[in-house]
């Protein structure tokens, strides 16, 4: 009777032992995966951190280039030029700095030779502004735009000729020499050239930038 115990014993055991092997295998898939996730949220890591490292890169390239743009424009001499206009308080000063550049810029161009100087029969587009002057002062209105229109017609609306006729009559108070009918063509001195330089300039300066000024200013109103 003492064996069939030893046999149930033995049984037993190896049906405890199948158990525990199947409990501990659970357990071990369990560790390997928690393990490969692990490695995936440290590869992660890394790659961020090199991204990361990357952007910082460029972002330092980036202000590196960027203080290197400014220091050589802080050494250049349009820096210099444009030093005494740094500070503008309000939206009023910077226009009125816009405008008192670009009338030095134009001041600048005027300086230099013109298309057309010294170079016969048409004289270019300095002769072309004055014959106009000329043909508005000396002519009846109904004659402005069918006159030798060979030579420089005046080709401008209405406004624009009543603008060189008021120009024209300003100028044969200081000379008449300049503005006589076809015998003034190719006229070209330095007090003519003077004269029709600053009356441009304040043409603009009266007209077109108070224009200009006002049209940006209701616009802008609109659009708020």
């Amino acid at each position: 009777m003492a064996k069939p115990k030893a046999k149930r014993t033995q049984v037993s055991s190896g049906s405890s032992k199948s158990k525990s092997q199947s409990q501990s295998l659970p357990s071990q898939t369990k560790s390997q995966s928690e393990t490969k996730l692990h490695s995936r949220t440290q590869q992660q890591q890394q790659l961020q951190q090199l991204q990361s490292s990357n952007t910082l890169y460029k972002n330092q390239s980036t202000q590196k280039k960027k203080s290197a743009f400014v220091s050589l424009f802080k050494a250049s001499p349009l820096n210099d030029f444009l030093m005494p206009f740094r500070k503008a308080y309000n939206q009023w000063v910077t226009r009125y700095i816009i405008i008192i550049f670009a009338v030095i810029i134009r001041c600048a161009v005027g300086l230099g030779s013109y298309s057309g100087e010294n170079t016969p029969p048409m004289f270019g587009d300095f002769e072309a502004q004055r014959h106009w002057l000329e043909i508005t002062v000396n002519l009846p209105i109904s004659e402005w735009y069918f006159y030798d229109l060979q030579y420089w017609g005046l080709d401008y609306p209405p406004l624009t000729a009543f603008h060189s006729f008021f120009l024209g009559k300003i100028g044969n108070l200081i000379d008449k020499s300049w503005f006589l009918l076809d015998s003034s063509r190719g006229f070209e001195t330095s007090d003519l050239k003077s004269y029709m330089r600053i009356t441009a300039l304040i043409s603009e300066l009266v007209i077109y930038i108070p224009a200009v000024v006002w049209w940006n200013k209701s616009s802008g109103s609109n659009n708020s």
